[in-house]
């Protein structure tokens, strides 16, 4: 059986159907209606930088971490096009430094559902609950295990799976089913997953 390809090839490939070059509306509408003011993000799995160089128009400290090089770079450049300053680099959530910096605010637009496991889902919990101040915001757009699509799409979760995960750790202040925002026809079913340290 054929493996499937990696982020890194992924991008090489240029196959990144995730890729929209826009930021993602669940994240605006977000800190608009919890009228979050400008505090410290970190954009966790930030591809090529859409919704941190947003974050950073509207006065947010932004870190963006990727695992993939190409996709940083291609970060940087546009956060440069766009005169805005952020912080975009190459890291492995799963391999951190000691004495990380920590954020007020964390987003990841699918990347806690690329965990391959069990025990793996549960390590990506706590490393983001280490990142954040106490009573520190994750907002995480998650694949929904409640459509049965044929073709590409993301990898999916249970809102089980979700709240049994995360709950530990996180308050769940909201998890609504949805959609990604997506230029795929139709777009993937995913869950918004607003949480709180606890």
């Amino acid at each position: 059986m054929p493996s499937h390809p990696t982020f890194q090839e992924r991008y090489e490939q240029e196959i990144t159907p995730w890729e929209t070059h826009r930021v993602d509306r669940a994240l605006v509408q977000f800190i608009k209606q919890s009228k979050l003011a400008p505090c410290t993000v970190l954009d966790a799995g930030c591809g090529t930088g859409n919704n941190g160089i947003w974050l950073a128009k509207q006065g947010f400290d932004v870190t963006g971490w990727d695992f993939v090089i190409k996709a940083i770079v291609e970060a940087k450049t546009k956060a440069e096009q766009a005169g805005v300053t952020c912080l975009f680099e190459q890291t492995d959530l799963f391999n951190l430094p000691p004495n990380q910096k920590l954020f007020d605010f964390i987003f990841d637009r699918g990347l806690f559902h690329c965990c391959k496991s069990s025990n793996q889902l549960g390590n990506f919990v706590k490393i983001i609950a280490k990142l954040l101040h106490p009573n520190g915001l994750w907002l995480s757009l998650i694949g929904n295990a409640d459509e049965i699509r044929s073709g590409d799409g993301p990898p999916q979760l249970t809102a089980s799976q979700v709240t049994r995960l995360t709950e530990p750790l996180f308050y769940i202040e909201s998890l609504t089913a949805s959609f990604f925002d997506s230029d795929q026809q139709p777009p993937p079913k995913n869950w918004i997953c607003q949480m709180r340290k606890r």
